[in-house]
């Protein structure tokens, strides 16, 4: 099973003290063992370095997150976007009459569609069932986050 990790699991597994480690973690290992063949939008790479060295309680040292990541490049695949990627991605905001920061979110379906991924995890479910029933049916997330 092919499934592309969202920041928000990848963020949440990176600190214990986050309420759904546990379950970010378990589909983290899961990677890391080989039993699902993960990947990361490399849009998320940059999102995930943000979010580890600027969080106010639990800021890493820029070593520290590098490190991390690239613990996690070991087990994940990098999904790189192309302009006519992003062309893609712009056309379904555009369709769904989505706004702001709906773009990044599009750029990891995006993403997810490129790697041909079955499953899209995330703590972040609103998100992305919003985002057409391509991405919605494969959503994967805590059970009381997924309404």
């Amino acid at each position: 099973m092919k499934v592309l990790f969202d920041t928000s699991v990848l963020v949440a597994s990176s600190i214990r003290e986050h309420p759904f480690f546990d379950w970010s973690s378990t589909w983290v290992k899961r990677a890391l063992r080989g039993e699902v063949e993960g990947f990361i939008s490399t849009h998320g790479m940059a999102e995930l370095f943000a979010i580890l060295t600027a969080h106010p309680k639990t800021r890493f040292p820029v070593a520290q997150a590098t490190q991390a990541i690239e613990a996690l490049l070991r087990s994940l695949q990098p999904t790189a976007l192309d302009a006519s990627d992003y062309r893609a991605a712009l056309a379904r905001t555009a369709e769904l009459k989505l706004m702001g920061g709906a773009i990044y979110d599009v750029l990891h379906a995006q993403a997810f569609l490129k790697a041909g991924a079955d499953s899209l995890v995330t703590l972040n479910a609103k998100h992305f069932l919003r985002l057409g029933k391509d991405i919605a049916l494969k959503v994967e997330s805590p059970s009381d986050l997924s309404s």
